[in-house]
């Protein structure tokens, strides 16, 4: 019986670093051209993990060998992962703070409610919505939402248009008023941007969703970043004086493990807020809102100001996490 645990444990052992080497090649290939590299590219910060336990259960029973290469796995992957956990952020100059939350809602099926609270528990003051339907308006009407950010800008579709076509939209909410802006060119959505008046003063706030790059979609995804990227950096000379600082959020369909997306960011010219703090590990989707682990990260806020701290959020409804930034001056 001992054998036969033996050899069953070893033969698990060899399977795990088999996958492991599957995960190791996709990111050397460092490619997310179709599904299986994405899916693969995703998944990566959980490889050392499971590489570490595969690991320890090898010693356990005694295969050395396989113990060894297992380990050296899972420090390959370490080596990749550890930066993500060091912060690099400017020092904040001065006690005034802003503080932006991101989340995709899911269809609308998000519970406003939850997302409520959430804004008057970390003193949010610009909130930057996804997937927002005629359903999260009215929602919103039965909490203190309204009241916490008075001001909205965002096109919402009708009731009917929703029912008939599924169309939802991407809304800002601000605790002071707001100018809209041109949205963001080149987006298939309509992406929203505004001048905030802020206690940092006047800051651009872009709302970005960008298209999923699975099911054949990773042209349409690639061209999506490319309108991120140069849309990150947008003044408006009639405005005077003029904003001072600029923040991107909102859900990118990917993670900075992907070539894709890590591209656009370097020529967004912003700083990812999570990095800045080393919480870039934190992840934001989970699949299913069923599922209380996240496992990718793909939500996000860049800004060209000090990053303080970020934190997310579990939200009923939906399977993405809420994203919270406090910024300030650098």
């Amino acid at each position: 019986m001992e054998l036969v645990s033996r050899w069953g444990g070893r033969i698990v052992g060899w399977g795990a670093l088999a996958v492991v080497a599957v995960f190791v090649a996709a990111k050397i290939a460092d490619r997310d051209g179709s599904d299986l590299p994405l899916a693969l590219l995703t998944l990566w910060p959980w490889v050392g993990f499971g590489a570490a336990v595969a690991g320890a259960l090898a010693a356990l029973l005694g295969a050395r060998r396989l113990a060894a290469a297992l380990t050296v796995a899972a420090l390959t992957c370490a080596a990749v992962l550890v930066p993500r956990a060091v912060g690099s952020t400017a020092p904040p100059q001065g006690d005034d703070r802003l503080v932006v939350m991101t989340l995709n809602m899911r269809f609308g099926k998000a519970d406003v409610a939850q997302v409520a609270r959430l804004v008057e528990e970390h003193d949010v003051d610009v909130l930057v919505g996804q997937e927002v339907t005629p359903g999260t308006l009215t929602n919103a009407e039965g909490t203190n939402l309204d009241q916490l950010l008075p001001h909205r800008e965002g096109r919402v579709p009708t009731l009917e248009e929703h029912m008939t076509t599924g169309a939802y939209a991407a809304v800002v909410w601000s605790r002071e008023p707001m100018t809209l802006a041109e949205p963001v060119e080149g987006m298939p959505r309509y992406s929203p941007r505004v001048i905030a008046r802020t206690d940092l003063g006047p800051v651009v706030v872009a709302d970005v969703h960008t298209t999923s790059p699975l099911g054949g979609r990773e042209m349409q995804w690639r061209a999506d970043l490319d309108a991120v990227a140069r849309g990150c950096r947008w003044s408006d000379p009639r405005i005077e004086p003029g904003p001072t600082a600029t923040v991107v959020a909102g859900d990118l369909n990917g993670s900075v493990d992907h070539p894709s997306l890590r591209a656009a960011l370097t020529r967004c010219g912003l700083t990812d807020a999570a990095d800045a703090v080393g919480h870039g590990l934190d992840a934001t989707y989970a699949g299913s809102p069923a599922n209380p682990i996240a496992v990718a990260r793909t939500s996000y806020v860049l800004t060209d100001l000090a990053v303080v701290d970020t934190r997310t959020a579990r939200v009923g409804g939906t399977e993405h996490r809420a994203v919270i930034a406090t910024l300030a001056r650098r």
